[in-house]
Order: C-alpha cells, then structure tokens, then sequence
C-alpha cells in the first residue's frame, strides 16, 4: 500500500507508519537530516527498515543507506560518517544556503536507483545496500561505492 499524506504532527506520523514495511524519506523540508531524525526515532521503536537518499550539491547524488534497525548501523552512525568524512567541514559557513537544490533528471535517476535498492532489500534477492551508499557524480559520469 502507498500513503500519500500531508503530515503536520509527531501523532500524525505515527498514525502513518504503523504496520508499515518500509519507510522511504523523500522529504526536503525542513531538511532531509532534520527529517530523518525524527523518522529513525519511529522506525527504531517500531523496527522499520527505511531509507535515506537524493540529490545535492546540484550533480551530485545518494542511493541509500538503508538502514534496518537492529542490524545496520544507525542513522547517527551515518551521519557522524558524512561530518567525519567531508573535505569541506574544515571551513567556516559564510552563508547557510538552504536550498541548493539539484537538477530534475538528477532526482529521477537517483529515484529509480533507490527503488531497485528497495525492491532488493525487500524480495532479498541481489547485493543489498546495507551499512554502505552510493554517490553517484552525475557530472563525470562516476559512481562511487562507500562504506560507513
């Protein structure tokens, strides 16, 4: 079953997610990191899997992590991996732009990536995306493998 909703309260989510099998983030409002954490709260008390990807830095793109509570590393893991790991965190902010965005084909493709990683995970049929992502630079064309 797919549930488009509008969600305007912690209570409203909860309503949503119960007997879910499978929770994809797909929000950029506030922000996806803001957002996962709220989601990972509901997905680790109701032990549902979900995922975290998407476009940035304008071509630039995520596929995964999928986290599975209980048996991948968490979403706090995953984000103490970007801070630890990015080659710009040295610098100071001069202007916090929030909304950078990324080009459309850019999101589609990463889309339909993401949802074969779905579907793997879900039929467990392939390699799943467990405890690594893909970054995809969709400028060079180079699609980088990365353990967290």
């Amino acid at each position: 079953m797919f549930i488009s909703s509008r969600v305007s309260s912690r209570e409203d989510l909860e309503d949503v997610l119960l007997g879910s099998d499978f929770i994809v983030n797909c929000t950029d409002n506030p922000s996806v990191q803001e957002t996962t954490k709220i989601l990972d709260g509901y997905a680790q008390r109701l032990q549902i899997p979900y995922c975290v990807s998407g476009g940035y830095n304008i071509p630039l793109g995520m596929v995964g992590p999928i986290i599975v509570p209980g048996k991948t590393k968490s979403f706090e893991d995953f984000m103490a991996f970007q801070k630890s790991s990015d080659s710009l965190s040295h610098l100071r902010i001069v202007k916090d732009i929030e909304q950078s965005g990324n080009l459309g084909p850019i999101a589609g493709a990463v889309a339909n990536m993401q949802v074969m990683e779905i579907f793997k995970y879900l039929t467990g049929k392939g390699k799943l995306n467990l405890n690594h992502f893909y970054e995809v630079d969709f400028l060079n064309q180079e699609l980088y493998e990365r353990d967290w």
